[in-house]
């Protein structure tokens, strides 16, 4: 709660499902964690499922240099109006990630990569990530996924660390949308 206004009121972290919904699914992530992987089908689901779910990512690239480069990418990517489909596809993605798939995989979703490797060198994506690492410091937040469910006020929230099932979430949805 006392983080709220942080983590709920940021304009520039890439959202999901219903930009304007009342209730928020934050998802802290990391494009190389097979539980974040896993957990894909289960977002997408809620967003399916729930059209008031407004989904915020956070990314949280702890496990090494090509997830921070991952990361980095689908920040800049988001400048272009392009996170969910680059998103999607470095969450698919079977191979490990090096710089050099990621951006072919950014290719693909039809980014302009010139625009990307001009956002990399600016400041902002660096502040957005070390804003994130701050937060989840704060939250001590260890791992990745890891999931708040809050209302818009952020006084009504549920924490969950690790994956979690589409029916645990769902549930916390449908009681903090009451």
């Amino acid at each position: 709660s006392k983080n709220a206004k942080e983590i709920l009121g940021s304009v520039s972290a890439p959202t999901l499902g219903n930009p304007n919904g009342n209730v928020v699914l934050v998802e802290f992530l990391d494009y190389q964690c097979g539980h974040c992987k896993k957990m894909t089908s289960t977002v997408k689901g809620l967003i399916e499922q729930n059209k008031d779910l407004k989904v915020m990512i956070k990314e949280l690239p702890i496990l090494g240099e090509a997830s921070t480069y991952a990361a980095k990418v689908a920040l800049a990517a988001n400048q272009q109006g392009k996170f969910a489909e680059v998103h999607t596809a470095l969450l698919n993605a079977n191979e490990r990630l090096t710089n050099e798939n990621i951006e072919k995989i950014a290719r693909d979703q039809g980014v302009d990569w010139s625009l990307i490797q001009v956002a990399l060198q600016n400041a902002t994506i660096d502040a957005e990530l070390d804003k994130v690492f701050n937060i989840a410091q704060q939250l001590n937040i260890m791992g990745t996924p890891a999931f708040i469910i809050s209302d818009l006020t952020g006084k009504n929230n549920k924490y969950f660390g690790g994956a979690a099932s589409q029916e645990a979430l769902q549930q916390t949805i449908n009681t903090i949308n009451k």
